[in-house]
């Protein structure tokens, strides 16, 4: 993993965003002048269909564990992608969907919010927490598609350096006092840290192909004044605050897709489109970046297709 680094403020402000606004409806103040043309934040972003997420007013992921079929009809004549991971994976199904229909590849997605993509083993009790349940119920799904002999990929996406900051500052550092996140962050802090690594190991031993989602930006708790707006966050940032520990990451990815099969890929360009190399825009080419602090918007990630199409070339 990544070296350590202290930055306990801005990460637990930002993992307790992640989850509590995917768990909750949204409640955000209207954009001022500048994003006048841009979607109201709150509603900026992909909506799950209700068969995956309920008819509960104003939830757009999922809370419970299983398999969502984004894309129908699901053919087993077709190919598959797998999007397994949190809101992280979530965010990019604006790009992700049009090249699924495009392509007719079925997307099948597992997430929860807050739930990083972690190795269960079959001898794990039977009785899980939703999200080692989750993550169990995709490990069988795409080992079954794997025994049948079908053609398809896993696509996986986390708050990486979220999950990590957690875990370094609490358990590593103890720079952090626990009783500032719940049960359940710690937990998925723990879990990333000891588990995250050992499912990409494990799927590169199978010999299943694995396309790795890379760091995304997102606006630290302390971020500076910002004129032109807060909801979502219009200003540039420094390069360094909105991607924080980005050689290292790379890094990381780099000796992950070492374990992976040839073919697997890291898709982690996508920041060309807003970031230059020395600060990322919250508002470029009539686009909002954000729609929360830790989230992008549908209208960013939208333009991200290009960087996700190889995922989706089957052959």
């Amino acid at each position: 993993m990544p070296p350590v680094m202290s930055r306990a403020p801005l990460l637990r402000a930002a993992l307790v965003a992640a989850v509590t606004a995917l768990l909750l409806p949204l409640v955000l103040v209207l954009p001022g002048p500048a994003t006048a043309a841009a979607p109201d934040p709150k509603d900026d972003h992909y909506w799950l269909p209700k068969r995956c997420v309920g008819k509960e007013p104003g939830r757009y992921v999922p809370d419970e564990p299983g398999p969502c079929f984004v894309t129908l009809p699901y053919r087993k004549t077709r190919p598959t992608v797998v999007l397994w991971g949190d809101s992280h994976a979530w965010q990019h199904l604006p790009a992700l969907v049009p090249l699924a229909r495009k392509k007719r590849v079925n997307l099948v997605l597992f997430m929860i919010g807050g739930c990083p993509p972690i190795l269960i083993s079959e001898k794990a009790k039977p009785r899980l927490a939703a999200c080692e349940t989750s993550n169990r119920m995709a490990l069988r799904f795409v080992r079954k598609l794997d025994k049948q002999g079908r053609k398809f990929r896993v696509l996986l996406g986390a708050f990486w350096d979220g999950y990590y900051s957690v875990y370094k500052d609490v358990y590593v550092d103890r720079t952090a006092d626990p009783s500032q996140w719940t049960k359940v962050q710690l937990r998925s802090a723990r879990t990333f840290h000891k588990l995250t690594p050992k499912l990409i190991t494990t799927l590169g031993r199978e010999g299943i192909r694995v396309d790795l989602i890379g760091q995304a930006t997102s606006v630290p708790a302390d971020a500076p004044p910002c004129p032109q707006g807060y909801d979502p966050y219009q200003c540039s940032l420094p390069r360094s605050v909105a991607l924080p520990r980005e050689k290292q990451w790379k890094k990381f990815f780099r000796i992950m897709k070492r374990r992976l099969p040839k073919a697997s890929k890291v898709v982690n360009n996508f920041t060309r489109t807003y970031c230059t190399r020395t600060r990322c825009s919250g508002f470029t080419d009539g686009v909002s970046t954000y729609f929360d602090p830790t989230h992008l918007s549908a209208s960013r990630t939208r333009t991200f297709k290009k960087f996700f199409a190889p995922t989706f070339r089957f052959r």
